[in-house]
């Protein structure tokens, strides 16, 4: 093998790797799959993985041996590929890593299914750019017009690979796909964005150093998250969670985990990085640029640090002024952090997010002392939140019962209370003045009795702690009626449920579905109803199946797998795979039919030797084995010795005495 190849034209700026090796084959009069040949890495590799090339071509093609045939750096050669933007984000520098986190990116954001082209571009300059694959990339900026995928005489989309790449003709038509028979104006605004994100695009596939350097002993992906979220809130002094202008809150709480290292998802890292730039307008060389301050990182890092809850501040509190009987509350209000409910007094507490300190959750303390004081004062108490204030100064008796009046209510079982609050959580209600609505009608509770059991502490822990699905599974009573209806219309029409026609049938929302578990109940009865249709389509084919073999036992005819399978109208793959049972019943009819065929031909063979012998006996003919083959037509190997038919033969010429 030559040490170079002997024409090396240029690569040209922003071409794809295919596309250059496809033009220095037809320079040296060879092919595309040639070349390959020579670079690949592996004795064997499919043809269809070669199209990853542009991807990242370490483990496909030996880099290193393709830029020695060229002559050309093997930096100018990934150049030409995905590897840059991956390359200038992360930190990685094992190759198999690069080539991992490439081929997770490329999948969301790079078309290898069909090649996409400029017409205009391709007559003059006879090449296929890199950008022109990415699939949010529309037009090409130059010519102002929108990027073809299919020739324009037969309609046929052109592959990622292929002769198309050397002579510009349609892979199936040859019509020339320089020539572009559309002739239609794009919108001025349409042409304005889409060539503002081609122009961000090429600017990502021109990376050539990594797009910042570290800081803060950060590695290089957590310092471009800290540097988003830095540009996002327009260069502000200290980090502020509600300022944030490009991220949706959800990517925000991504980008947050990958800097604290509780998250590694390269294609969300990277995807987050395509859309900082593609929304935010500022160009790489200003991202690089860019210093984020000690003072920002300091404040960011003062923000996410795991605070534990503070001391409880309630006066009558056996607990007061000290934070071990605190615990988490899961579901709170939005604007507290690390919201806690003490388990001596039932009180909340949380850290305000703008204020960052530690205080109660409401005003229960100071509704608490009012409600005394208006009791002392004796004015009227009316309203269920007051009342509800005087359940809770019964129960931890920070007033007599007579001065409340509650000395003749008694408090049920805990069980029994238990399960009647859970009834009321399950019906979907939250707040105060619902559970209490339904509590009169289903137990007759007076006001009285509702607020004085509520606030027992076993019922308040259960409020704090209930799962999401007790409290808001039925939103609808007779939902699982409606569910069975629809179930037995479906069983008597014999049709399989779904989940979007049952939704759509009572206008269900799928937030519904999920927590009152109809999801699961009608996943399930898919799952029989597919079952039950295998069963009784197996039962079917096997009737078929039966009466195809007795018809050719009757023939007297072999029976081959094949064509029961085709009568059956099935191919090996899907019985095997739906109906083993019949087709392994198939496999047995049909060795037991060759085995029966078999003894036929014996039998015919053992008759025709007799009649033969005793012909040749009396014609006084010369028995031999190669006489009696070559007047019955046997095989070659039908009367070596061993096999059933010599031995027919030995036992006839003893009993005739021919021997």
């Amino acid at each position: 093998m030559e040490g170079y190849f002997r024409i090396r034209p240029k690569i040209a700026e922003h071409e794809s790797l295919t596309s250059y090796l496809y033009r220095l084959a037809k320079c040296n009069e060879t092919t595309y799959r040639a070349i390959i040949q020579k670079v690949k890495t592996q004795n064997f590799v499919m043809s269809t993985n070669y199209k990853y090339l542009d991807n990242d071509p370490y483990g496909l093609i030996d880099i290193h041996l393709l830029s020695k045939l060229t002559q050309m750096s093997s930096n100018e050669l990934f150049s030409h590929t995905l590897h840059p933007i991956v390359l200038g984000t992360t930190s990685h520098s094992d190759p198999k890593e690069l080539k991992k986190i490439v081929d997770r990116f490329a999948v969301y954001y790079y078309d290898n299914q069909k090649r996409k082209y400029c017409s205009h571009c391709l007559e003059l300059n006879n090449i296929y750019k890199l950008i022109w694959q990415i699939k949010s990339i529309e037009i090409c900026p130059i010519h102002r017009c929108k990027l073809n995928c299919s020739c324009s005489e037969c309609g046929a989309k052109q592959p990622y690979l292929g002769k198309h790449l050397q002579d510009f003709k349609c892979f199936s038509c040859k019509y020339p796909l320089t020539i572009n028979d559309d002739v239609g104006v794009l919108d001025e605004i349409y042409l304005h964005k889409m060539s503002e994100l081609y122009h961000i695009w090429e600017s990502l596939l021109s990376i050539i150093t990594p797009i910042t350097s570290a800081q803060f002993n950060l590695t290089i992906e957590q310092t471009v998250c800290l540097k988003m979220l830095f540009l996002s809130q327009s260069n502000r002094e200290k980090y502020n969670v509600s300022n944030n202008k490009i991220f949706h809150p959800r990517i925000i709480h991504f980008l947050k985990e990958f800097i604290g290292n509780e998250g590694m998802r390269e294609k969300s890292y990277l995807g987050s990085v395509i859309r900082f730039f593609t929304n935010s307008g500022i160009s790489i060389k200003q991202f690089r640029d860019t210093k984020i301050s000690r003072e920002y990182f300091e404040s960011f890092v003062s923000f996410h640090e795991k605070k534990y809850p503070g001391n409880c501040e309630t006066p009558w509190c056996e607990f007061r002024n000290c934070s071990k009987k605190m615990c988490r509350i899961i579901a709170n209000r939005k604007q507290y952090n690390g919201a806690h409910y003490c388990s001596g007094c039932f009180i909340k507490y949380g850290y305000h997010k703008k204020t960052e300190k530690w205080k109660e959750i409401g005003k229960k303390t100071a509704l608490v002392k009012k409600i005394i004081s208006d009791i002392y004062e004796q004015k009227n108490i009316e309203t269920l939140k007051e009342n509800e204030i005087i359940g809770y100064i019964h129960a931890y008796n920070l007033l007599p019962s007579s001065t409340i009046n509650f000395q003749e209510i008694c408090v049920p079982e805990t069980e029994d209370l238990l399960q009647k609050f859970k009834v009321l959580l399950a019906l979907g209600l939250r707040s105060t003045s619902d559970l209490y609505k339904e509590a009169t009608k289903l137990f007759g509770w007076s006001m009285q009795e509702f607020v004085c059991y509520l606030n027992q502490k076993v019922v308040q822990q259960l409020l704090f702690n209930a799962p999401k699905i007790l409290r808001g599974a039925n939103k609808w009573s007779d939902l699982h009626l409606l569910l069975s209806r629809y179930l037995k219309d479906c069983h008597e029409q014999n049709k399989m449920c779904s989940k979007k026609e049952f939704m759509a049938q009572y206008d269900i929302s799928k937030h519904t579905m999920l927590l009152s578990g109809i999801n699961n109940s009608i996943e399930k009865e898919i799952e029989l109803f597919k079952e039950r249709t295998r069963k009784e389509k197996t039962a079917k084919l096997k009737e078929l199946a039966q009466q195809f073999v007795t018809l050719k036992a009757i023939e007297k005819k072999p029976l081959h797998t094949i064509d029961v399978l085709e009568k059956l109208g099935v191919s090996v793959k899907w019985s095997r795979k739906n109906c083993p049972d019949l087709y392994y019943w198939v496999l047995k009819e049909v060795e037991k039919s060759r085995e029966e065929i078999r003894q036929l031909v014996s039998e015919s063979n053992k008759e025709r030797l007799k009649e033969t012998i005793e012909y040749m006996k009396g014609k006084q003919m010369a028995i031999t084995k190669v006489q009696l083959r070559e007047m019955l037509g046997l095989k070659i190997n039908a009367l070596d010795r061993g096999t059933e038919l010599c031995n027919y033969y030995n036992e006839l010429l003893l009993d005739m005495k021919v021997l």
